[in-house]
């Protein structure tokens, strides 16, 4: 989980999603190095759509869980639709992917506080 809300932080914030796409060689800092790459982490290496419905309940609360399978929908569906057309920032549907993000980020947020108050 940790792995995916540091996948919707670099999605939330346009200027360290450039930044990760237009790293020089030899000074990488994070090794999504673009688009594709960005895909893969996530679908390929991580299994997003596989890995949220096996977490168990003791793992992550319901709201955290919900915005986290809606930012790996969104990001699925997001993908389908560009295809092999350029990368778009602006477009209304990376602007929701980048909503969903936010969303997850905050939901994180409120687990962590709830957590904290009843620990």
């Amino acid at each position: 989980m940790p792995q995916m809300l540091a996948y919707c932080e670099l999605v939330a914030d346009d200027e360290r999603l450039s930044s990760a796409f237009n790293q020089k060689s030899g000074q990488f800092w994070t090794s999504v190095t673009g688009y594709d790459e960005l895909i893969e982490q996530i679908f390929d290496d991580l299994d997003a759509l596989g890995l949220l419905p096996e977490l168990p309940e003791s793992q992550i609360d319901d709201e955290l869980k919900l915005a986290l399978d809606s930012f790996v929908r969104r990001l699925s569906v997001f993908d389908e639709q560009k295809g092999e057309s350029e990368f778009d920032i602006e477009s209304p549907s990376w602007l929701s992917v980048k909503a969903a993000a936010v969303e997850a980020i905050t939901a994180a947020r409120i687990s962590k506080a709830n957590n904290a108050q009843t620990h």
